[in-house]
């Protein structure tokens, strides 16, 4: 996984297609209009940094080269897991829930949410969306709690709340 800044969508879209040529590559996190997280397979994240890195100034920092996390190739760990997580005794939800997966507020989210959820590992966040969505209800987003709270310092907000898990 590595972040990249600065740079828009349709352009990382662009090279994300031609690193595609090397093995799985993706956007993992859209966190911003101009900083995003490439994950997939090693080579196919070292053929995009290579182009970002001969071809555009952008900066480019290794998140973790180990984990494909948020990216097609993290698919068969969530298969592993999806019947333990369907078999799991879900407690009723009484709170608004914003997961980054889908970056929208579920005002009423069920058990199958919930499993959706924690099953799409292998799916790029929504960070962008949600801390969007944070700032006009006051509900809790899960992860990216650093990049959030920078965020919503800039904006000068306090009508989200923050919940690390």
């Amino acid at each position: 996984m590595a972040a990249i800044f600065p740079t828009q969508l349709p352009h990382l879209e662009s090279i994300v297609r031609r690193a595609n040529e090397h093995g799985i590559v993706q956007i993992g996190n859209y966190n911003s209009p101009s900083q995003h997280v490439l994950s997939g397979e090693r080579t196919a994240v070292e053929a995009a940094l290579r182009i970002l890195d001969d071809e555009h100034l952008v900066e480019a920092v290794v998140i973790d080269d180990r984990i494909p996390m948020h990216s097609k190739r993290f698919w068969p760990v969530v298969r592993t897991f999806l019947p333990a997580l369907q078999k799991v005794p879900w407690q009723p939800i009484r709170h608004a829930y914003l997961p980054n997966v889908m970056g929208r507020h579920l005002s009423s989210p069920t058990p199958g949410d919930l499993i959706y959820v924690r099953s799409s590992q292998h799916t790029g966040l929504r960070s962008r969306a949600t801390i969007t969505s944070c700032l006009a209800p006051r509900i809790a987003p899960i992860g990216c709690v650093a990049f959030t709270r920078r965020y919503l310092r800039q904006q000068r907000s306090s009508t989200c709340t923050i919940s690390v898990r």
